[in-house]
């Protein structure tokens, strides 16, 4: 594909179509603004308000208002003629009168000013797509199912996997509903049930198995003769056992008046796992390879047929399975749409879709006429980010030569390989089919296409870098031999340096223009991370305090390079954790460029806790809870004089002071006493980070109060957005939930990458994209014929992920791509890019280690001296040179500190004695048998925060890791926190009926493997992980003489992951010897844990604490009571034991009895279940246990 290089817009063609590619860096917005203003000074018959203008957000659109009205300011004292100067007079004069728009404010402006020509209301009140589809979703599950299916309703549920997916499930409506099915562009969705019922499809399968049974005969026929097939006996063994017996089995059995699905959906997924021979699933039923004693399928009748017809039932089966989700989108979309029209609503989507179709209705004439009158030309910006619905829009207007006398003109500018928002439902296929569009017309000589040449961002050497390695086989084609559906690069050229608009004056960083770092001393991507963000830190000190760098911009004059000056790119919030402590130990000043989860800080959480207490300052839980939030720092051992306060308590007066503020919706005052009279501001004010929190509560106040003006709320209105928010059950509006800048200094910018589109900065640190999870509930991908492109694209949306996988991975990757181009060409001086290549199976692997790594490798080899680019190590900072300073790359930074007898500032430490304690067993058990450093004050507890007993006793530990065998599942606290989040979700009694088959039905697994990916658990470790889950439910266990089987204990004589608070007293006689931490005397502190389970079984509760430890010396009863001894079980679970007393006493009052119904505490070690002889299993007796009184002298013994 040919394009024309322009290095001046004064070469492009302005009376043709044009399609212009503008990459990174080369002056796009610059083009636009020229081109506008050429066209008003070329073309007489072209007024400003004649130029439509379409950009990607209002941002934008301001931006480019004000560049085009300065360009033409800048003409009227640069022309020479006098009747150009009158007409760019004119258009200053008018210029509110000009058509620059975003695509909505586009097509808004179509409905509204020409309503009577595309059929619409004058005015729409605009809406929100999200809440109308999930509140028609709901109401469509709870009316419309059970009316539309009727019998049918259980079976379809089932055959859906409701019951164990019904949240992902009704997401995944929603959204493919909502904004990526769009059958009016020609997306298909599959399967599809092609106008079938659900009772049809059922039919269907029910013949194909009476066909299959009839194929096979009877037992054993089928599988005595595939075991005479002349194919390999170790395949043969395997496809006996995983396929043909089990089919054999299930048909023997079937009787088509008792079918049930699930059976068969088991059948089927287990049939499509297997693999033999390079192939997988049904195909390998019939031998691709034969022994030496040649084919003889002919033993085994009707093979070939049996396999096809396998094969249909297959895709029956998968069709039944999605039958609910498919039906139910289509469904949703016709609801929402006249359900928003029956209103008057209309979504920014719906803006979009009545405008296309608006223009291609059978009586669209007068529209298309008024329009092309009004937009003689119009120009596109940020192509690449366009849908199939906008194309139709501008192709239709300006592209359609059906009418001889349209004589409009269309300019498409973009650049293709920045196409990164997709998940926004942008489609880079969109933007392939306009520039084949543009080919044709260009062989036709009414169009032309052009390419801008010229970086004018990055320096020359970096240019000539980016050159060699984007043109490596692993990222793009050159563009001259891109396909039609294919992405090219074209190599940039560039200015001098001093021509640039700004450029380093001085560096003496000794540090390259390309700087690999090479992380391959890491063990995997995931250890790699802390090593790069500990360099990135290092890295930026060196630069800001021995770099040498000074930056000239033209017309201002040099400055020092500063923190604002730099830029690290993330993929997303889990890279920024490891950065930002690194960041704070150097102390680097940071800000998170619009980092999302406001909502979701502590901040946000603090206040809904004093919003409930202020809601009802009589509710003595929500007090409490209120005064344990910085707003008060009220110690938890003091909470019990709360209960005896008088109303007349200062504390109380002023809860009841707010409420009044709330009832009378005096907001500004609320906010403001909350911070100043709880002493909020005075006790923080001083404190780490104290400019973020504040900067997030007056955040949150200012939005709250907003909302409640206009939605007019009270003030538990208010209390329950902001819960709702919190618990993401209702989404913030757009950008409310963007941590704001606390400060106006400049700070080093950490942004994700799809944010950082449209930036550029002169020192770029790349720090995300090591690891990646690809977790997907379903596949998209695009279907073309190369050979015909004007036959266009189809979206397909494979909700049962078996077809175009290939298509759909390669298209995912192709974006990773296209988002790591963007990262690297933010550069201007200096860019840091991780290095670890790595050929591995793991799904969570990155695009760093994926290909962008090995092309680097092919672009520029190690030690071969490649201009502009340089290696360095993650431990760099930390190589000492004379003197015991730092040798970097020729620079010599010293690593030398200036001691003091006394700290210069009071640290941490120091207000130990100010702070609430809290500790979990694993904390308490490290501190009193490893010495650690206790964790302290009180901070929130996530779900997933909660500590994990098995953490400080995993045997996956490094020294160890090579002693597991590759069989064994392995260790760790991930595996642990794993198999705690299984039993709390699992159905205990699903394996009561069908304890062997428990773990391969599609319920529990496919509630194991979510887990397991939520984990980043391989897919391999599948089966341990289902039988152990199996083994541990279905073992029976003693408590004494007393046998419990756990899968027979109902969910309503169940709970799981109880938080207690434990309160302990440090010693008063001594000092507790803690490293790095002075406890005083009289210190309280509380210890914080969780027990696994508590279950109610004939009349008695017990406790259940889950281990998932390797033991080297087996799971019998001394191995056990070792490695109890060896990791301090004993003290926890009499912790456990005190904290369920106290609990049942409080919960139950006199009817609980704990000498007569406390059962005692189980400890079940996971990989020594299911072996008999009781193996895995040890139980503590109450008689082992005593009274409470014993139990807690014991605890305090061991505290002491």
């Amino acid at each position: 594909m040919t394009y024309t290089l322009v290095d001046d817009i004064a070469k492009i063609d302005l009376t043709r179509h044009a399609l212009i590619e503008a990459s990174a860096g080369t002056g796009k917005t610059y083009t636009l603004e020229n081109l506008v203003v050429r066209l008003l000074k070329e073309r007489q018959d072209v007024a400003l308000e004649n130029i439509l203008v379409v950009t990607f957000t209002e941002k934008a659109t301001s931006e480019l208002k004000l560049r085009i009205r300065q360009k033409l300011e800048q003409e009227i004292g640069e022309s020479a003629c006098e009747s150009g100067v009158e007409k760019i007079r004119d258009t200053l004069d008018a210029f509110d009168t000009a058509s620059i728009y975003t695509i909505h404010g586009f097509c808004h402006t179509v409905l509204k000013d020409f309503a009577f020509e595309n059929g619409s209301l004058f005015q729409n009140e605009l809406v929100d797509d999200t809440p109308i589809f999930d509140a028609l979703l709901r109401e469509q599950m709870r009316k419309d199912w059970p009316q539309t299916y009727g019998s049918d309703l259980p079976e379809i549920l089932r055959a859906a996997g409701f019951a164990a997916r019904k949240d992902r499930l009704l997401s995944m409506v929603a959204t493919l509903a909502r904004r990526v099915f769009r059958p009016d562009v020609g997306d298909e969705i599959r399967p599809d049930a092609d106008g079938r019922s659900f009772r049809q499809i059922r039919s269907a399968i029910v013949a194909r198995l009476l066909e299959l049974k009839t194929l096979i005969g009877a037992a054993p026929a089928f599988s005595e003769g595939f075991n005479r097939l002349n194919i390999n006996a170790r395949s043969k063994k395997s496809l006996m056992e995983k396929m043909v017996t089990p089919l054999e089995d299930y048909l023997s059995r079937f009787d088509e008046n008792r079918f049930e699905f699930e059976p068969l959906l088991e059948l089927i997924e287990r049939i499509q796992t297997v693999k033999s021979s390079d192939r997988q699933g049904i195909e390998c039923l019939v031998p691709a390879n034969w022994t030496k004693a040649g084919e003889n399928i002919q033993v085994c009748s009707n093979l070939e047929t049996i396999s096809d017809c396998l094969a249909c039932l297959a895709e029956a089966v998968t069709d039944l399975s999605h039958y609910l989700a498919v039906d139910a989108v289509k469904t949703l979309q016709t609801d929402a749409a006249r359900f928003k029209r029956r209103n008057g609503w209309i979504s920014y989507e719906d803006m979009l879709s009545r405008v296309a179709s608006a223009l291609h209705d059978a009586h669209s004439t007068q529209l298309m006429q008024t329009l092309r009158a009004k937009y003689k030309v119009a120009f596109v910006d940020e192509f690449q980010d366009t849908d199939p619905v906008q194309w139709r829009i501008f192709e239709r207007l300006f592209l359609d030569r059906t009418e001889k006398s349209c004589r409009n003109l269309l300019f498409l500018i973009g650049d293709p390989k920045q196409a990164i928002y997709s998940f926004r439902g942008a489609d880079v296929y969109a933007y392939l089919e306009a520039r084949n569009k543009m080919e044709r017309l260009a062989e036709s000589g009414s169009a032309n296409r052009y390419s801008l040449t010229t970086n004018w961002r990055s320096k020359p050497e970096l240019v000539a870098a980016f050159n060699r390695l984007f043109c490596c086989e692993e990222w793009f084609p050159p563009q001259d031999r891109a396909g039609a559906f294919e992405i090219g690069y074209q190599d940039a050229g560039s200015p001098n340096e001093e021509d640039l608009p700004v450029f380093p004056a001085a560096d003496r960083s000794g540090r390259p223009v390309l700087n690999f770092v090479d992380l391959r001393q890491s063990e995997s991507p995931g250890r790699a991370k802390p090593a790069l963000a500990r360099f990135i830190a290092a890295e930026i000190r060196h630069l800001i305090d021995s770099g040498g760098i000074e930056i000239e911009v033209k017309n201002s004059g040099r400055r020092p390079l500063d923190y604002g000056d730099i830029c690290i790119l993330v993929r997303g919030r889990s890279d920024a954790l490891l950065l930002e402590p690194e960041l704070a130990n150097r102390y680097i000043p940071y800000s998170f460029y619009k980092k999302p989860g406001l909502f979701l800080s502590d901040e946000a959480l603090y206040l809904s806790l004093m919003c409930r207490a202020v809601s009802g300052p009589g509710n003595l839980p929500d007090t409490k809870k209120a005064l344990l939030t910085p707003f008060f720092a009220y110690k938890t051992d003091d909470l019990h004089a709360v209960e005896t306060l008088p109303v007349s308590h200062p504390l109380k007066q002023l809860l009841f002071h707010w409420h009044g503020l709330a009832r009378s919706r005096r907001w500004g005052l609320l906010f403001q006493s909350l911070m100043e009279d709880s002493g909020l501001l005075f006790r923080e004010a001083g404190t780490r980070d104290w400019d973020r929190k504040y900067t997030n509560y007056r955040q949150i106040f200012e939005h709250l109060e907003d909302v409640s003006y206009r939605k007019n709320l009270d003030f538990r209105g208010l209390s329950a957005l902001l819960d709702s928010y919190r618990k993401q059950t209702v989404g913030a509006e757009e950008d409310a939930d963007i941590h704001q800048i606390e400060t106006e200094a400049r700070k080093v910018q950490i942004m994700t990458m799809h944010v950082s589109k449209g930036l550029e900065f002169p020192v770029v640190f790349i720090a995300g994209g090591l690891t990646q999870t690809s977790v997907d509930a379903y596949h998209v991908y695009h279907d073309s014929d190369p050979e015909r492109p004007e036959k266009g694209i189809r979206k397909i949306i494979d909700l049962s992920k078996k077809c175009g996988r290939e298509r759909h991975d390669r298209e995912r990757n192709e974006e990773d791509k296209r988002l790591l181009y963007v990262a690297l060409t933010r550069a201007r001086f200096k860019l840091y890019v991780p290095f670890l290549p790595i050929a591995s199976g793991y799904r969570w692997v990155g695009p760093v280690c994926r290909f962008l790594s090995s092309a680097v490798s092919s672009a520029f080899q190690e030690g071969s001296g490649s201009p502009g680019a340089g290696w360095l190590a993650p431990d760099t900072h930390r190589a000492t040179g004379p003197g015991g300073a730092a040798a970097i790359g020729g620079a010599i930074v010293s690593e030398s500190t200036i001691q003091l007898d006394f700290p210069l500032l009071p640290l941490n430490k120091s207000y130990q004695a100010r702070r609430t304690l809290l500790e979990s067993f694993s904390s308490l058990h490290s501190r009193l048998y490893r010495g650690h450093l206790p964790e302290t004050g009180f901070r929130v507890v996530r779900e997933k925060d909660r500590q994990d007993d098995e953490s400080d006793f995993a045997f996956d530990s490094d020294p160890l890791r090579t002693i597991r065998p590759e069989a064994e599942l392995p260790g760790g606290a991930d595996m642990g926190s794993m198999f705690h989040d299984i039993f709390e979700h699992i159905d205990f009694q699903a394996a009561t009926g069908n304890p062997e088959g428990f773990p391969e039905t599609a319920e529990a697994k496919d509630l194991i493997v979510e887990i397991m990916n939520a984990y980043r658990v391989e897919n391999r470790w599948l089966q341990q992980v289902c039988r152990m889950v199996a083994d541990t439910l279905t073992t029976t266990v003693h408590a004494g003489e007393q046998p419990i089987l756990l899968s027979r204990v109902k969910k309503e004589d169940r709970i799981h992951e109880v938080e207690f608070y434990y309160p302990f007293t440090f010693p008063a006689g001594g000092m507790l010897n803690i490293p790095d931490c002075e406890i005083g005397r009289g210190n309280c502190g509380f210890i914080r844990g969780f027990v696994d389970l508590i279950f109610r079984h004939n009349g008695k509760y017990f406790i259940v604490d889950w281990k998932s430890n390797r033991i080297e010396a087996g799971y019998g009863r001394k191995a056990l009571e070792a490695c109890m001894k060896d990791a301090g079980y004993y003290l926890q679970y009499k912790l456990y034991a005190v904290a369920v007393r106290r609990w049942l006493k409080q919960a139950l009052g006199d009817r609980f009895d704990p000498d007569r119904q406390l059962g005692g505490v189980f400890y079940l070690f996971l990989r020594g279940m299911g072996a008999g002889n009781g193996n895995g299993v040890y139980f503590v007796s109450p008689a082992e246990l005593g009274d409470l009184e014993r139990i807690e002298a014991e605890i305090a013994k061991a505290v002491r």
